[in-house]
């Protein structure tokens, strides 16, 4: 059974808007590595703590 985090990840990558979103790889990578997170159940912590890292690092490319 899919758990609702997975399910919205999985909404999220297949959805229009994220895909005219996706800029480049590493927008790309950015948005896998959610979904990852998500399907092996990763704690929200470190899901919040991966995000906010991640998008530092995207900002100040």
């Amino acid at each position: 059974m899919i758990d609702s985090a997975t399910a919205t990840m999985r909404a999220a990558l297949c959805d229009p808007v994220s895909i005219s979103a996706t800029l480049g790889p590493a927008d790309f990578a950015f948005a896998l590595g959610g979904f990852l997170l998500a399907v092996w159940k990763a704690s929200p912590s470190i899901v919040v703590l991966v995000y906010a890292a991640g998008g530092i690092a995207l900002v100040t490319r």
